[in-house]
């Protein structure tokens, strides 16, 4: 995989990350604004059950992503058979973990007056006795939900970016393998005896990086070696630009289009003592070493 595809892959995986994320804390905002509401009606459900419809439930206090607290501007009676099944009906509707516990906590004493656990396992469900009221006074709900759930939505965010990157990945793998397969590498040109290709009258060496001509040698630089190369695999077949740009430059990360064409002008420079070869170009499409016979 070359630096530039590299640098793709991880720019594109990075833009992947930072929508999803967006996307999750967009979605965190109108899930934390939805449970307040829920969390309000619990109270306000609480109120009505107690007979009273006139005072308010006070803001919710969250400690924490998985402890709120619900407060009342007035006293009030609970009758636990209420506050269970007003609890367990109003988040079946919302997206908090299903696994919770809830006390119901005495204003001055700061004692634990009455609380039930509910749990996914049905077996793990604590319910104390019912039917007892607790008396009319000052009391908040403390809500504590399972930190599993919480644990789950970031294992659940950190899946989708996982199948991101790898699909993007995957992709990736895919085309440069299918660009390798669609051009000829100078690894995949058949050479002649000693590594010698033949062009016309002339005799390649690439290794050796020079032609020879009636038993003159021209010495070619790397990347002089590497064009010729490839032009040698597909003689007088038109070579897309950006295909030779990518198999010569492609590593170095930046691509001048200027190089192709200064070094296609310096090899033709070097091969012009046979009139039967020659590089021509195709604007806009390429160039094609054309040998005639």
């Amino acid at each position: 995989m070359t630096r530039r595809l590299l640098i793709i892959l991880v720019s594109t995986t990075f833009v992947a990350f930072a929508g999803v994320y967006s996307a999750n804390k967009k979605d965190d905002g109108f899930e934390n604004s939805r449970n307040g509401i829920l969390l309000r009606r619990i109270g306000h459900n609480l109120l009505r059950s107690s007979g009273d419809d006139t005072s308010r439930v006070m803001p919710i206090q969250q400690f924490s992503p998985t402890w709120f607290r619900i407060r009342f501007e007035h006293q009030l009676s609970i009758l636990p058979d209420s506050i269970i099944g007003i609890v367990n009906t109003s988040l079946s509707t919302g997206t908090l973990p299903g696994d919770y516990t809830v006390n119901v906590v005495d204003c001055d004493a700061k004692e634990i007056v009455y609380g039930f656990t509910v749990a996914t396992a049905a077996s793990n469900n604590a319910m104390p006795c019912k039917g007892r009221p607790l008396p009319t006074g000052c009391y908040y709900i403390d809500l504590r939900f399972s930190q599993a759930g919480a644990i789950n939505q970031q294992k659940s965010i950190g899946y989708i970016i996982a199948a991101i990157a790898g699909g993007i990945l995957i992709g990736a793998f895919a085309w440069n393998k299918k660009r390798k397969k669609n051009t000829i590498l100078p690894e995949e040109v058949v050479a002649g005896n000693n590594g010698r290709i033949k062009i016309g009258q002339y005799d390649f060496y690439f290794e050796q990086h020079c032609i020879e001509w009636q038993n003159v040698k021209t010495t070619l630089t790397n990347k002089e070696s590497k064009l010729l190369y490839i032009f040698a695999a597909s003689i007088n077949e038109v070579i897309d630009r950006n295909t030779l740009q990518q198999e010569v430059w492609g590593n170095e990360g930046v691509i001048v289009t200027r190089s192709l064409d200064m070094f296609v002008s310096k090899l033709r420079k070097k091969l012009q003592a046979d009139p039967s070869v020659k590089i021509v170009n195709f604007p806009g499409k390429g160039y094609k070493l054309e040998v005639t016979v």
